[in-house]
């Protein structure tokens, strides 16, 4: 057998053989960003230029307050201003719906009053129509080929004629102005306003049309009144409601 060569064994205490590392290449940049030796390769980010490592982010106060204290955001400011938004489009529809309402019923309210206000005036006198206490052969009621106008005669403080105030007094409409007057001498005062129709018809004592004076029994009268102002939602008559009254009176004097 060959015998081994003698070679010295390594002792423990010996200090252990380094092994040479590669030189550290030079750092690169490339507009204001350069790598480490740790970082080079692919995928690895860049550092700002004159830094070893990466900043920490910094902090905005907004996040460093605590969470109770902490303001709103842009989205969030923008959903309540829309929410807003809406309620007070609601509230401000439902407000004025409220008072088209009540503007709607104090008009009809008043042309109901005006009807039957103007109505109750004209029978007051048409009862009186004939009254003659002398017996001097009143007509109470002349007929009238305007049906837009009520003659009615009567001796108030019988002495025998008809020639003191209010004795002979005229009802006729004005179209023009929407106005039912009522004449005592020359001129015709206002008895109500926003009249649109004001009709008489003469009747016999069988209820059939007539026109002879001395036949005369009764007096269909026919009032009819608007609203003051219109309203674009009621599509007939120019957006002006109307109310209608209708009365038959027969003067206890007329044929007597």
């Amino acid at each position: 057998m060959t015998a081994r060569p003698n070679t010295p064994r390594r002792s423990f205490t010996e200090e252990p053989r380094t092994l040479a590392r590669p030189a550290t290449p030079p750092l690169r940049g490339g507009r204001g960003f350069t790598r480490t030796a740790g970082g080079v390769g692919p995928g690895h980010p860049r550092l700002p230029r004159g830094f070893t490592s990466f900043p920490r982010k910094r902090e905005s106060i907004h996040s460093r307050l605590p969470r109770g204290r902490r303001g709103f955001t842009l989205i969030e400011l923008l959903v309540v201003l829309a929410i807003q938004g809406v309620v007070l489009a609601a509230v401000v529809t439902s407000f004025t719906g409220q008072i088209t309402a009540y503007d709607l019923q104090e008009q009809l309210n008043e042309m109901q009053q005006t009807a039957r206000a103007a109505m109750t005036m004209v029978i007051r006198e048409a009862r009186l129509a004939g009254y003659d206490p002398t017996g001097t052969g009143i007509v109470g009621a002349p007929y009238d080929a305007d049906p837009t106008r009520l003659r009615i005669t009567a001796d108030r403080n019988g002495d025998g004629d008809v020639l003191d105030a209010n004795e002979r007094v005229t009802y006729f409409h004005d179209p023009g102005r929407r106005v039912l007057r009522r004449r005592t001498g020359v001129a015709g005062q206002p008895v109500a306003e926003n009249v649109q129709a004001f009709t008489v018809e003469y009747l016999d004592a069988a209820g059939n049309p007539t026109t002879v004076s001395g036949a005369i029994r009764r007096l269909r009268i026919t009032v009819t009144t608007r609203t003051a102002k219109q309203d674009p939602r009621y599509p007939h008559n120019g957006g002006r409601r109307t109310h209608t009254l209708r009365s038959l009176v027969t003067p206890a004097n007329l044929g007597n």
